[in-house]
């Protein structure tokens, strides 16, 4: 028979009521470097989704201005720097090339002008014509009604019923209307 202690003997791998020691600061630098790399791989995964990714650089350059034709610099509004918004004069310029397409332009639109006076009163003038022109139309309509009336009773000959169109076309034309 064996002799049993009265105390019960504790296994190594039953550590229930025992008190953790204080985490080691080996173990605090892991868990720091495994937030940070599942962090880093979440940006590379996630990251251009969420924020606003773009590569380059960008660089503030200098715009060169020109015309489109000759000209002579008179005086620059503006100093080397100096932020310029849209619409801004930013100098006056003098080119014999833009005042002779100017006058050139002028020219055409005067011409363009008397064009257009001239079409108006044409239009103006058939206005005015054109009751009396209707009213010769109903006067020659009426005198080849009678013409037909005349030829179905018998009173004329086909013949002058043929000439009539030229007689009524004349008499209309010397119509006083």
């Amino acid at each position: 028979m064996a002799i049993h202690s009265l105390r019960p003997i504790t296994r190594p791998d039953n550590v229930k009521n025992q008190v953790r020691a204080t985490q080691s600061l080996a173990r605090k630098l892991y868990l720091a470097a495994l937030l940070v790399s599942a962090g880093w791989i979440g940006m590379l995964v996630f990251g251009p989704m969420v924020f606003l990714d773009a590569d380059g650089m960008v660089v503030q350059t200098p715009e060169e201005l020109t015309p489109a034709f000759s000209a002579q610099v008179i005086d620059v509004a503006v100093r080397p720097g100096d932020h310029v918004a849209v619409g801004q004069a930013i100098g006056h310029v003098l080119s014999t090339q833009m005042l002779d397409l100017i006058s050139d332009l002028t020219s055409k639109k005067a011409q363009f002008d008397t064009r257009d006076e001239q079409i108006k009163a044409r239009l103006a003038a058939i206005d005015a014509m054109l009751p009396a022109a209707e009213q010769r139309v109903r006067d020659a309509e009426v005198a080849m009604a009678s013409i037909s009336k005349a030829l179905a009773r018998g009173y004329t000959t086909t013949t002058r019923a043929a000439e009539a169109p030229e007689s009524v076309t004349m008499l209309c034309a010397r119509s006083p209307h």
